[in-house]
């Protein structure tokens, strides 16, 4: 839900407005991505944040995983009807 309210927020008009002025989009970071829990799949977090104008300071233990047997594809936007609001 984080990156739908990113994408309202630097994607309105009022937004369009000042990046005309030259302000330029804050990316989204996402941290403490490895997973902690051994019975989830290691590359768990990592997976489920990949997406256009974020930055990930991933754990390089689960970057190895990651190139080892990660899925990469952008999934921020997967499910989020299901995702509900907080």
């Amino acid at each position: 839900m984080s990156y739908q309210i990113y994408k309202d927020i630097f994607g309105s008009a009022r937004f369009k407005k000042l990046a005309d002025k030259g302000a330029r989009a804050q990316r989204l970071l996402w941290a403490s991505t490895g997973t902690k829990n051994p019975d989830y799949s290691d590359v768990k977090y990592i997976e489920s944040l990949i997406g256009p104008d974020t930055v990930n300071t991933v754990p390089l233990e689960t970057l190895d995983a990651y190139r080892d047997h990660g899925d990469p594809k952008a999934s921020l936007e997967r499910n989020v009807e299901r995702a509900g609001w907080i």
